[in-house]
Parts: C-alpha cells; structure tokens; sequence
C-alpha cells in the first residue's frame, strides 16, 4: 500500500509559498481586489441595511426579537450575489493551489486560470453544500428523535452523546471525501468515489495531516491578527477605532475605505494568501502521494483553459 507522510502534506502549503512567491503575492492582489469590489458592491446596494442589521445584533435584538430581520431580508438579497461571486472566486484559487502542487511548472497568472478546471471546483463546491445542508436536516432529525425518546435528565445526556456522533460523522465523512477537490481537477471530472476509495484505511493519518496543517494555519491568522490590529491602531488612533473598524461602516465608500481599513484589508489578504495554501494543499499532496506519484493527471486533453 502507497503511504504519505503527514508532517510532508502539512507543510506543503509552506513550500508552495516559499517556492512561488510571486504566486502568493497575486493570490494576495486579488484578494484585496475582490475583497474591495464586494464590499463597494455591497455597499451600493444594501449598505444601510447591512449597517441596521449589525446594529440590531450588536444591540442584542435579533436575539430577544428574532422577526425583526424579516424586515431588513429584502433589503439584504444582494448578499446572495456577493456570496455566489466569492463562491466562483474560491473556486478559481481552489483550482490554483491543486495546480501548484500538481502542476508546479504552468506558473503563470499564480496558477490562476479561468476555464473548465474552476468550472468543476465551483460545481464540486455547491455539491459539498448540498451535502452539508443534507446532512444537517438529517442530524437535525436524529436529534429531535433522540430528544422525544428520552425524558428528563437523560434527555440532556442524550442530547450531548447524539451532538458529538453528528460531528464525529461530519469529520469522517470530510475526511473521507477531502481529496476529491485533486481527483476532479487531475481526472477533469466531477467525482467523490475516487476520494472514498483513495483514503480507504488512511483515515486517521489523513485526519492528523489536515489538524496540523489546520494549527499551522490558526498559528499564522494569530500572528497576523495580532499585526493588523496594531497596524490599525496605530493608524486609527486608538484601540476603540480598531473595534469600530472590525464592525466596518457601510453607509458609504468613502466611510468603509479608510487609511484603517485599506489597511485592514491589505494586511487580511496578504493573510489569506499564506493561510489558503496551508489549507488547501495538503489534499492535492496526499493525491499525488496516493494517486499519481509523478503528479500528473488521468487523462488530460489540450486545452480547456480560457486564459492559459
């Protein structure tokens, strides 16, 4: 049996930085470019509304009062839009960082393309949605069955042993189909059974690859965090600034794009571009450890990249 190392796929993210830089300062560029054009987008088109509604979380009353949002809801649609652009945007940089692990050498444009490889990231995306909102109705049921058979101080016990087999399934179930990202961009198919059959008996070394990497990256959005809140601060003024910068003030561009939040935004997408690889890259290593030693896919055909 083809074994991986875990810290070699942990790391990965790491390398795929120090050895393309470059690539990670455009993943960075681009973040900040869509991280600003969502945010004006959004604001034009529902900003006061997005305002009121921090305000009434903030306040506490979405808690006591939770029809109050139904007010603001159709205010809030372009929010649906915005998610949708940051979902196709995801799945560009999901296709990316497999083909910087699987392809190192097409290094133009950060291993950003636009064409049938993203196509697929982007439909295997809202697949996994679809299965988490499945799988959530169905726990949300076992729960309620659970709770109904039992009475009184069981009732509790209950609730807590069922909450915790839900979550040891989602992990297992994650785990399992966690390679399926590689096996479509390397086999230009959509596919989760290559992924079920490829991690079959590797659960926990795949498990313990994905919680390193996972505390690799926690480690460096700290470190980060801890920079931008000073960087704000200082650029701010003062520690409330950086509070109320957090809230982010959506009445106008000229409000929300301050000298603190710029940035705020340059310093949380230079983040993400170290944070993403270290989460993303591990899989398409254990792919390629697992599947395809030499890295290179099933059957791949000329073409199939609009910007190449």
């Amino acid at each position: 049996m083809v074994e991986f190392s875990a810290s070699e796929a942990a790391f990965t993210g790491f390398r795929v930085v120090r050895e393309h830089p470059l690539a990670a300062a455009i993943w960075a560029i681009l973040q900040f470019a869509v991280s600003a054009g969502l945010g004006c987008f959004l604001i034009l088109t529902c900003g006061p509304a997005m305002n009121r509604f921090v305000e009434l979380q903030a306040s506490g009353a979405l808690a006591v009062d939770p029809q109050r949002i139904y007010g603001l809801a159709s205010q809030l649609t372009p929010l649906y839009a915005a998610g949708l652009a940051a979902l196709v945007f995801y799945s560009v940089l999901i296709a990316a960082m497999n083909r910087a692990v699987l392809h190192p050498g097409r290094g133009r444009f950060g291993y950003v393309r636009l064409g049938a490889d993203e196509l697929r990231q982007f439909v295997l995306v809202l697949l996994f949605i679809a299965l988490a909102a499945a799988a959530y109705l169905v726990a949300g049921v076992v729960v309620a069955i659970a709770l109904s058979a039992a009475t009184g101080s069981a009732a509790a016990l209950v609730a807590a042993v069922t909450v915790v087999g839900v979550v040891c399934a989602a992990v297992f179930l994650g785990v399992r189909l966690s390679l399926a990202s590689a096996d479509t961009f390397a086999g230009r198919r959509v596919a989760l059974a290559g992924s079920w059959a490829l991690t079959r008996g590797r659960f926990w070394p795949i498990l313990g690859t994905y919680l390193l990497a996972m505390a690799l990256a926690a480690l460096v959005w700290s470190l980060v965090l801890a920079l931008t809140t000073a960087a704000a601060a200082v650029v701010g003024g003062s520690v409330e600034a950086v509070e109320a910068l957090m809230r982010a003030d959506m009445s106008s561009p000229a409000a929300y794009f301050s000298p603190a939040r710029l940035v705020v935004l340059a310093l949380t997408s230079i983040s993400w571009a170290l944070v993403l690889p270290l989460l993303l890259t591990p899989g398409a290593r254990i792919y390629q450890r697992l599947g395809h030693p030499s890295g290179e896919p099933r059957t791949r055909q000329p073409g199939g990249d609009i910007l190449v």
